[in-house]
């Protein structure tokens, strides 16, 4: 299974009384050995493009199912990236942070909201995909051209119902 992770610095030995210059030598050693603003591919999972990401990953001609393994692939990176801003050590290094008045606690709250807007966007296309999976599912499966047409009035149904119910 593909997880995106990144290890967070254990900060134990931080207090929470520490002064503005150990507050900055933490986040310069946490950015610099862990990349985290800056990891390419941590802002291209943000700035998704769809389209471009099914080529790129399943070829020139990719089907249905291709794109929903897409999207069920993006919700779980971004669940692991949620679920590692949650950590102890995460929150940790936020207050500190916020404490010294860092401009790098709102870069990291502006990241949880942008994460929080693309999880609910990918939740809600994957709510339209799933209405569809069994119709394609069976499309897939179909090897005769006869039970393939069968399947195009239902599934041109489905899909009509799909764009009149998203937003």
């Amino acid at each position: 299974m593909l997880q995106f992770c990144q290890p967070l610095i254990h900060v134990d030995a931080v207090d929470t009384r520490v002064s503005r210059i150990g507050t900055y030598e933490l986040l310069a050693s946490f950015i610099n050995e862990y990349k985290f603003l800056h990891i390419p591919n941590f802002q291209a999972l943000l700035k998704h493009e769809p389209v471009e990401d099914l080529e790129r990953i399943y070829g020139k001609q990719p089907g249905p199912l291709d794109e929903l393994d897409l999207w069920e692939k993006r919700q779980h990176m971004l669940h692991s990236i949620e679920h590692q801003l949650d950590t102890p050590v995460a929150k940790d290094i936020i207050m500190n942070l916020e404490e010294a008045q860092s401009q790098y606690a709102n870069s990291f709250h502006q990241i949880r909201r942008d994460i929080g807007k693309s999880l609910k966007d990918c939740a809600e296309i994957l709510q339209f995909w799933e209405t569809m999976k069994p119709w394609f599912v069976q499309l897939h499966e179909a090897t005769e051209p006869l039970d393939q047409l069968r399947l195009l009035p239902p599934i041109v149904h489905t899909l009509l119902l799909v764009w009149q119910y998203s937003r």
